[in-house]
C-alpha cells in the first residue's frame, strides 16, 4: 500500500483511538504508535470542549520524545486552526497551542518533580530543591559508604563494626561495597524487607521476606547476598545498608538535593500519605497517556494506578512494545505490561465502555489492542522475522521452562513487496578468545571479539 503523505488510520489504529474506553496498545517499531498517541491527545480536546492542557498528563520515556510530541501536537493544532471555518473552534485551537508550553508532557521524573514542587512541605523537600544527575548521585553514594566505613576504623559504633567485619569476612571489601551501592540505588524495592530483617533475630529472619526481595530484583548481585544461608550476613548487610542510607540522605541535605529515585519515592509517598493531595490530582488529571509503557518500573506503575483510580472511561491510555522489556531499561519488567493489560480489562469491565457497538468484536471491548501492521519493513523481511521469532520467543503457556512472559505477535507489512532477499549471517566465534585470553562466564568470547567478527562477516558478504 502506497500513500502520498500520511496513510489513513488502519483498523487497529482506529480501535486505539477510541477515547470512550481505556486502552493498552501493544505495538512495535514502525507501527505508527507515536502518530496514534499524538492523534489521541488531539482528539481528547475536540471531544471534550471543556478540557484544558493541565488536565492531561502525557508521559514519555525521554525528554527528546516529549519535545517531539509537543511539536507534533502543535503542528496538528496549527493545521486544524487554518482548516476550520468555525471562529470558535479556531480560537480554541489557537488557545491550546499557546498553552502547550505549560502542559504536563514529559518524563515520569519531570512529572514527579512538578508534583513535589507544588507540595514541598508535605513532601519533605526544600522549596528550591535541586536534581542530582547520575554521576553526582553515584559519587554521593560512594562517599556515604566510605564515610560509614571510616567510622568503623575509629571504633565509634560497636554494632556497625561487627556488621562490617562479618561482611568483609564473608564477601570481601570490594563485593561488600558493590552490594551496598546496589541496594541503595534500588532502595525503594528492598528497604521494606531490609527493615524487617533488622527487627528479626538471627533465628527468625523471615524466609518470605528474603524471597520477596529476590523476586523484585532478579538476576542481580543482590541475589548472592540474600541467598547466603548465614543469617548473620543478612543482618550485617541490612545494618550497614541503614547506616549508609542515613549518610547518603545527609550528603544530599535531607531534601535539598534529590536523585532520580528520590523524585519517584517522594512523589509516591506524598500521594500515599496525603489523601487530600491525591484526591486533588486525581480530579485534575482527567486523562493520562503513557508512552513506552514497557519501560515502566513497579514504583512508577503504583503512582499511575493511584492517579488513575477515579478516572472515567477512556481516561487511561498505555502504549508500548512488551518485547522490548527484555532490555530491562530502568528496572522495566514485562510482568508489569501484563498487569497493565489486566488492569485495563478490569476497568473497562466495570464501565459502560463494555457495551458492544455495531461492528465490534467481543475482543474489542477489553481495550487490549495489538497494532501488528509494520510500515517500515517489506513483506519478505517480516516473513523472515515472523518465522524466526515465533520459534525463539515461545510464550510461558507453551514452554513453562524457557518461555517468555510475552507472546510473540506476528507482524504484517503495510508496504508493497520490494526487490531483495533476506540473508541470515552467523558469525561462528567458537574457540575465539579476547587478546588477553579471557572469556565470559559461559566460556564464550566477549562482545569485544564477537562484534568485530560480525563486522568482518558482513564486509565479506
Amino acid at each position: 500500500m502506497r500513500c502520498r503523505g500520511l496513510c489513513p488510520f488502519n483498523n487497529e489504529q482506529n480501535k486505539a483511538l477510541d477515547i470512550s474506553r481505556d486502552i493498552i496498545v501493544s505495538a512495535g517499531a514502525g507501527s505508527g504508535k507515536t502518530r496514534v498517541l499524538t492523534e489521541r491527545y488531539f482528539r481528547l480536546f475536540t471531544e471534550h470542549n471543556d478540557l484544558t492542557v493541565d488536565q492531561v498528563a502525557a508521559i514519555t520515556f525521554t525528554e527528546k520524545a516529549a519535545a517531539k510530541l509537543v511539536e507534533s501536537i502543535t503542528e496538528r493544532l496549527a493545521k486544524e486552526s487554518s482548516a476550520t471555518a468555525d471562529p470558535a473552534l479556531r480560537a480554541r485551537f489557537n488557545t491550546l497551542r499557546r498553552e502547550l508550553g505549560g502542559a504536563w508532557i514529559g518524563t515520569i521524573h519531570s512529572f514527579c518533580r512538578k508534583i513535589l514542587a507544588e507540595h514541598p512541605f508535605e513532601a519533605g523537600v526544600d522549596v528550591s530543591f535541586t536534581i542530582l544527575d547520575e554521576a553526582q548521585s553515584m559519587r554521593f553514594r560512594r562517599e556515604a559508604i566510605e564515610a560509614v566505613l571510616d567510622r568503623c576504623t575509629r571504633n565509634s559504633c560497636e554494632d556497625l563494626c561487627r556488621h562490617v567485619r562479618t561482611l568483609i569476612k564473608c564477601l570481601g571489601g570490594a563485593q561488600m561495597r558493590a552490594m551496598i551501592h546496589l541496594l541503595i540505588s534500588k532502595r525503594d524495592l528492598v528497604e521494606p524487607h531490609i527493615r524487617k530483617i533488622i527487627k528479626s533475630t538471627p533465628d527468625d529472619i523471615a524466609r518470605s521476606d528474603i524471597d520477596a526481595a529476590q523476586s523484585m530484583l532478579p538476576n542481580t548481585e543482590i541475589d548472592q547476598a540474600l541467598e547466603l544461608a548465614h543469617a548473620g550476613v543478612k543482618t550485617a548487610l541490612a545494618g550497614l545498608f541503614v547506616e549508609v542510607l542515613k549518610e547518603y540522605e545527609a550528603l544530599k541535605g535531607n531534601g535539598s538535593a534529590l536523585d532520580f529515585d528520590d523524585l519517584l519515592i517522594r512523589a509516591h509517598d506524598l500521594l500515599a500519605h496525603f489523601p487530600d493531595i491525591l484526591g486533588k490530582l486525581q480530579g485534575q488529571f482527567r486523562h493520562i497517556l503513557i508512552d513506552e509503557f514497557q519501560d515502566t518500573d513497579p514504583l512508577q506503575w503504583r503512582i499511575f494506578k493511584m492517579l488513575s483510580q477515579k478516572g472515567g472511561p477512556g481516561s487511561l491510555f498505555l502504549v508500548g512494545d512488551p518485547k522490548q522489556s527484555i532490555y530491562g531499561f530502568r528496572r522495566a519488567d514485562v510482568r508489569l505490561f501484563n498487569e497493565g493489560r489486566r488492569y485495563i480489562e478490569e476497568r473497562n469491565q466495570k464501565s459502560e465502555a463494555m457495551s458492544r457497538r455495531e461492528g465490534e468484536d467481543a475482543d474489542d471491548l477489553t481495550g487490549v489492542i495489538p497494532m501488528t501492521t509494520n510500515y517500515r519493513s517489506s513483506p519478505n523481511i517480516l516473513d523472515f522475522v515472523n518465522h524466526l521469532f515465533s520459534r525463539l520467543m515461545k510464550a510461558k503457556d507453551d514452554d513453562m521452562e524457557t518461555g517468555y512472559e510475552v507472546h510473540y505477535e506476528a507482524l504484517k507489512s503495510g508496504k508493497e513487496q520490494e526487490p531483495g532477499d533476506v540473508v541470515f549471517l552467523h558469525a561462528d566465534v567458537t574457540g575465539m578468545e579476547d587478546s588477553d585470553g579471557s572469556t565470559n562466564d559461559e566460556g564464550k568470547p566477549t562482545v569485544d571479539v564477537a562484534i568485530p567478527a560480525e563486522a568482518q562477516l558482513i564486509a565479506r558478504y
